[in-house]
């Protein structure tokens, strides 16, 4: 006795799905010392240049069909090829799954370069993106940008934090980014210190612009335009931010006191008064900079 679903099939004509992966589709790749089994489907689709590549290895009977006989790739590094067939054979929609989310900076370049010299310009795209969302270290940034060609708002952005944040880079970091670069930023970094935010972001600006041709200057962050600064403080050297203290004793006339200065124990002798200022000397907002014709922040 028949049932519905054989009687269904025996008039219904039957389709192939859109992938169609041949069995002549595995090929044996060698790249330096090592060996790559892969089907070769995702790359025909993903690379024009691997299209052709293939077909010319068709035409030589055998090329490909195993370790004695494999298709060589000269000129590129085995760990680029390895990179690049598990960016393409790992489902990229998990972040904790991709490569493209554990890489090193320096392997990523060596991805994008491979993924250029394929032509395989939408994967190329998409790992671009993917580099500018992952949250970098600022010098894995610059390294990015100099080993493969990214956003200009993203690399200049990159320099300016470095340029910012409290520690300096290191002579590791300058390894990486090459010297010359890690010199830059020491010297920008040198002629905005102890300045307050507002003023170290558009100096650090203006001293990158001359030194980057192609840097653009990232917005300033609102909370630093409602800074209120006072003088400098006579214990640490920082700059004060809002109220500061006064020394009123006749042997220090002109000294100030930040206020985790004086929150310290014997940072200032017990006898001296200290008046505690709120008014600033200036709110940062309200300061103009040669150079930056902004009126109102």
């Amino acid at each position: 006795m028949s049932t519905n679903s054989e009687a269904s099939g025996s008039t219904t004509q039957l389709k192939r799905g859109t992938i169609i992966m041949e069995d002549t589709g595995v090929k044996v790749f060698r790249v330096e010392d090592t060996f790559f089994t892969v089907h070769t489907h995702f790359l025909i689709v993903h690379s024009l240049v691997f299209r052709d590549m293939l077909l010319v290895a068709q035409a030589n009977e055998g090329e490909g069909a195993s370790e004695e006989n494999p298709i060589v790739l000269d000129g590129i590094h085995a760990c680029d090829f390895d990179l690049l067939l598990r960016i393409i054979y790992t489902p990229c929609t998990l972040t904790e799954a991709s490569p493209l989310y554990t890489a090193t900076a320096e392997e990523c370049i060596g991805l994008m370069t491979l993924m250029d010299r394929w032509q395989m310009d939408d994967l190329l795209t998409m790992v671009r993106r993917a580099m500018q969302e992952r949250k970098w270290d600022a010098v894995d940034k610059i390294v990015l940008a100099q080993g493969a060609e990214m956003d200009a708002a993203w690399t200049s952005a990159a320099y300016h934090e470095l340029v910012m944040r409290t520690a300096p880079p290191t002579p590791a970091d300058g390894k990486r980014m090459g010297w010359e670069t890690y010199g830059l930023v020491r010297d920008v970094r040198e002629v905005v210190a102890n300045l307050p935010s507002m003023l170290r972001h558009f100096l650090a600006c203006q001293r990158l612009q001359e030194c980057l041709p192609a840097f653009i200057s990232p917005p300033l962050p609102q909370d630093f335009a409602n800074e209120l600064h006072g003088a400098n403080c006579d214990e640490c050297g920082t700059v004060i931010v809002g109220p500061r203290y006064k020394c009123m004793h006749p042997q220090c006339p002109d000294y100030d006191h930040c206020s985790a200065c004086e929150a310290v124990a014997n940072s200032h002798p017990k006898d001296h008064p200290l008046l505690k200022i709120k008014e600033p000397v200036f709110r940062v907002r309200d300061v103009r900079l040669e150079g930056f014709p902004f009126t109102e922040l």
